[in-house]
């Protein structure tokens, strides 16, 4: 038994490498844009969702400033290569005879049938995942983008923006059925970047090492575009890090997607996420959050 599981593993990591190398081709050939302007118009999504979404696009254009749009276009090559992953590597475990021949797993053999099945925020989640996330991906992202390797974190706040976007679209054209499924997708995206299980999945001491929510924030590119802002005070960049962060898990408190009773509960949680100075010290205080943050978000959603 144990070389037939072994046996197994070894078949199902040559299938996960083959269909690495081809999901790139067809990335290639899909000839997807290289820049994505970050969007505005959420008109359409609700006072509520609305009011996520543009405070969302807000954050993430100051964070990139001139980095937002490829940005933007390289979160959207990672979903597409995770949607293509997930099909070819469907049917190749179904032709090899380890995965059953039915209709539902047949729905999954396509890449836009595979992230309906599988669902949009998760497909592109697994896209990250070591098996799926090989040299090959990662060579054709460094060639194409210029870009160190990002994070999960960064592209669901990437394809959140999208889906709102397109949702919005959908619902300007009267198509309301498919503007509540990808309202649901963008939604999905928000609430799966406050989901600990996503810090956890990958299996590895490195990525262990770095499962702090602030620290998953903040990728390659965002950094290289804070301190470019504030290039002779890095601890502005820490704090305005730090800051983002509180201001989603604040955001998802009041949309009823995370739960606190107090005030006090919330600064707690945030000091116990965010990174630390040189001393073990959170890079903001207690204070700051409860007497300066909070009260700054009320009134702007007031």
């Amino acid at each position: 038994m144990e070389q037939d599981d072994a046996s197994f593993y070894d078949l199902f990591g040559d299938l996960c490498a083959t269909a690495e190398r081809e999901s790139v081709l067809e990335l290639e050939r899909a000839s997807l844009p290289q820049s994505i302007g970050v969007p505005r118009n959420f008109h359409l999504l609700g006072e509520q969702v609305k009011g996520l979404a543009e405070r969302s696009a807000v954050r993430f254009q100051e964070t990139f400033r001139e980095d937002a749009s490829v940005t933007l276009a390289w979160a959207h090559h990672m979903y597409t290569y995770a949607k293509f992953h997930g099909a070819l590597l469907t049917t190749k475990q179904i032709n090899a005879g380890i995965m059953i021949d039915v209709e539902w797993t047949r729905r999954k053999c396509t890449p836009d049938g595979y992230a309906e099945d599988n669902g949009r925020a998760n497909t592109l989640v697994e896209g990250f995942k070591p098996l799926l996330y090989g040299r090959a991906i990662d060579d054709y992202i460094e060639q194409r983008f210029k870009l160190a390797r990002a994070n999960r974190y960064v592209a669901l706040t990437c394809m959140e923006l999208i889906w709102f976007d397109e949702a919005n679209c959908l619902f300007t054209a009267g198509d309301t059925r498919r503007a509540i499924d990808v309202l649901a997708a963008a939604v999905h995206c928000f609430e799966k970047k406050f989901n600990a299980r996503l810090w956890d999945d990958f299996g590895d001491e490195e990525e262990k090492a770095s499962a702090s929510a602030a620290a998953l924030a903040r990728s390659e590119n965002a950094s290289r575009a804070a301190r470019a802002r504030h290039a002779n005070d890095p601890v502005l960049v820490q704090k305005k890090v730090a800051k983002d962060f509180a201001k989603e898990c604040w955001d998802a408190w009041q949309l009823g997607t995370r739960q606190y009773r107090t005030q006090a509960m919330f600064a707690e949680d945030i000091l116990a996420k965010v990174e630390t100075d040189r001393s073990g010290n959170p890079v903001v205080t207690f204070q700051t959050i409860v007497n300066k943050w909070i009260p700054e978000w009320r009134r702007l959603r007031n």
